[in-house]
């Protein structure tokens, strides 16, 4: 398989790199709200059920209601 690090379109050029997230450490997805729903596609050294529950605590700790409701429905989606 392929991997492309560059779009390029008449007008413009974009640069990105691709990551695995199976490959990436849980602990920087759980500790940033923006990435939040991202981390129950990342590495865990325990079950993922704990690290589920980790999510869902995260997720609790969030203030605004909108916002965690939001929040836990793109993890919901994303884990499933």
């Amino acid at each position: 398989m392929a991997f492309t690090e560059e779009y390029v379109s008449q007008v413009t050029t974009h640069r990105y790199q691709v990551i695995r997230m199976w490959e990436q450490d849980s602990a920087l997805f759980l500790s940033n709200l923006a990435l939040l729903p991202l981390a129950p596609l990342t590495r865990t050294d325990s079950a993922q059920a704990l690290l589920l529950s980790q999510v869902a605590e995260e997720i609790a700790k969030i203030p605004d209601i909108e916002t965690r409701q939001n929040t836990a429905a793109y993890t919901e989606i994303l884990a499933g």
